[in-house]
């Protein structure tokens, strides 16, 4: 199957082959990408260097951030039954995805970064949760905490209003002796105080199991959580700024033990006397264009697949190497 792509540099319309199992391997690489992140950022790469692109990866390694660059028609399927079909609407023109594995906000941060350095680089939208943002809102996605962050502020923000009702009964007895006294009769009219604030709220979450509130907190996405924490810290006029500083600490705590290496990046280290061969492979592994396919072999060492399987990882390795390329898998 023959499809058109426009050459950007040029303005001409060039041919580019794509093998149905080629497109087939590049979307269920995505989709699985897809439905393991936590947020995804867009931008428009134009104008940025294959050198750039090669140093932005491997910063992008290191914040376990990885980075898709397809034609926008695989893209769209790829994402199909994950919580970023919200982006597909936005799939318009040159787009990098970059996806955050573990940190919600480290494709926003890295993404950030590197528009400052690089004018031509342009975020375009992002989401996260199954809500699609503007690139406006990248501040706020940058500074989300991790989940782990974000249940332990929960914790901690549900726990204050009743250290503070604690204090509160050592600190004026004589007022929440009458305060106490009143709710027997009065208890609608006396839901100002924070003490009754607190009652009020805690009788209708006593309403619900514990399983129907920890299952409501499990399928929230961390923005609904951490919506939920400046709720009640605004309702209680409570803080749970302490805790967050806390988390890391917590969260330490001994070297975890050596995993099996799982995943590899295939590393072109070297086109050899072939490169015209080299590029058709690297096309076929990538779905790019020709003259993005050409950029990554004249810029290498560069990372043609990033984050495959094993058996993903040796295949492409051995079809490079029969184009006449060096690869590394690391």
């Amino acid at each position: 199957m023959w499809v058109c792509r426009e050459d950007p540099a040029t303005s001409r319309r060039n041919p580019v082959a794509i093998r149905l199992e080629d497109k087939k391997a590049i979307v269920a690489e995505v989709n699985e990408t897809a439905g393991g992140a936590l947020s995804v950022v867009m931008a428009d790469y134009r104008g940025v260097t294959s050198g750039d692109m090669t140093a932005l990866r491997a910063k992008a390694r290191a914040e376990n951030v990885r980075l898709k660059v397809v034609r926008n028609n695989l893209a769209k399927i790829a994402i199909r039954g994950t919580e970023f079909e919200c982006i597909d609407e936005a799939l318009v023109g040159p787009t990098i995805l970059a996806f955050s594995m573990e940190d919600p906000g480290a494709a926003a941060r890295l993404l950030k970064d590197f528009a400052k350095e690089k004018e031509a680089f342009e975020i375009k939208a992002l989401a996260v949760g199954g809500e699609l943002m503007g690139a406006d809102q990248i501040d706020r996605l940058a500074k989300l905490p991790t989940r782990h962050e974000a249940l332990t502020m929960l914790a901690a923000v549900t726990q204050a209003p009743i250290t503070k009702l604690a204090r509160t009964l050592n600190e004026v007895p004589s007022k929440v002796t009458r305060a106490v006294a009143a709710v027997r009769d009065q208890k609608k009219k006396l839901l100002d105080s924070v003490e009754h604030h607190f009652l009020y709220f805690w009788e209708k979450v006593m309403a619900l199991s514990n399983e129907d509130i920890l299952n409501a907190i499990a399928e929230m996405s961390v923005m609904d959580v951490v919506a939920l924490v400046e709720a009640m810290e605004e309702k209680f006029g409570v803080s749970a700024a302490a805790a967050v500083a806390a988390a890391p600490a917590a969260a330490g705590g001994g070297e975890a033990a050596a995993e099996e290496q799982t995943e590899f990046d295939v590393v072109l280290t070297g086109p050899g006397e072939k490169k015209v061969n080299v590029i058709k492979a690297v096309r076929e592994l990538t779905g790019l264009g020709l003259k993005e396919a050409k950029e990554m072999v004249d810029s290498a060492p560069s990372v043609i697949k990033e984050a495959a399987s094993k058996d993903d990882a040796e295949e492409a390795k051995k079809k490079l190497e029969e184009a006449g390329a060096s690869v590394e898998l690391k």
